[in-house]
C-alpha cells in the first residue's frame, strides 16, 4: 500500500532520523550491478574470486504498512529506509526507497579497487579503473531507477542534500 509523503513529512523524517555515516557496509545489490555492468560493457568476471567477495545478507522488511517516497541522498548523513510517520490514521510504519549517491560512489570506488586487486574482473586493453567506475556508476543509476519504476510507481521523489554539519535541504522532484 502507498502513502504519499509530503515534503514537510520528509523534512520531519530527516530531522528526526538523520544519522552521520560512520561505517560503510556493502550493499547486496552491488553484486547484481557488477554482473549487469559486465553484461552491458563486456568485461569478464572471475566467478570464483567474485563470488567470495559477496554475502547475501538482506534486511527484512516485514510488517511495513506503506511505501512512502523515493529519496535520493547526497552527503555524509543518511536516514533509515524504514521509519514511523504521524498521519491522520495515527503512527504508521513507512518504507522509503533510498538511493544514497555519495555512498554508492564511495562503494563503487572501493569495490573496483578490490575487484582489480583480486583479479575478479578482466578489463579490455586501454581501459582502467576509472572506466570501470563510470560503467558501474551508470549501471548503478540505471538499476535503481529500473527497480523503482516497477515497485514505486506514483510515489513522490525527493532529493535530500546534507551539509557537513548535518543541516539539509529537501527538494521535491517529481513522481515515479
Amino acid at each position: 500500500m502507498s502513502l504519499m509523503l509530503s515534503k514537510f513529512q520528509i523534512q520531519q523524517i530527516v530531522l528526526d532520523n538523520r544519522i552521520k555515516v560512520t561505517e560503510d557496509k556493502e550493499s547486496g545489490s552491488q553484486q547484481v550491478i557488477v554482473r549487469k555492468a559486465a553484461e552491458e560493457y563486456g568485461f569478464k568476471i572471475s566467478d570464483k574470486e567474485f563470488d567470495k567477495m559477496f554475502t547475501a545478507n538482506f534486511p527484512s522488511l516485514d510488517e511495513i504498512e506503506y511505501s512512502g517516497a523515493v529519496v535520493q541522498i547526497e552527503g555524509n548523513y543518511t536516514i533509515p529506509a524504514v521509519c514511523r510517520v504521524e498521519t491522520a490514521e495515527g503512527l504508521v510504519k513507512v518504507h522509503l526507497d533510498i538511493y544514497h549517491q555519495t555512498l554508492v560512489n564511495r562503494r563503487n570506488r572501493e569495490l573496483i579497487r578490490e575487484l582489480v586487486e583480486k583479479k575478479a574482473v578482466e578489463l579490455f586493453p586501454g581501459t582502467d579503473e576509472e572506466w570501470l567506475y563510470e560503467a558501474l556508476s551508470e549501471t548503478s543509476d540505471e538499476y535503481f531507477y529500473e527497480t523503482i519504476r516497477e515497485k514505486a510507481k506514483g510515489l513522490p521523489v525527493y532529493t535530500v542534500k546534507f551539509k557537513e554539519d548535518g543541516a539539509f535541504v529537501v527538494e521535491e522532484m517529481d513522481r515515479v
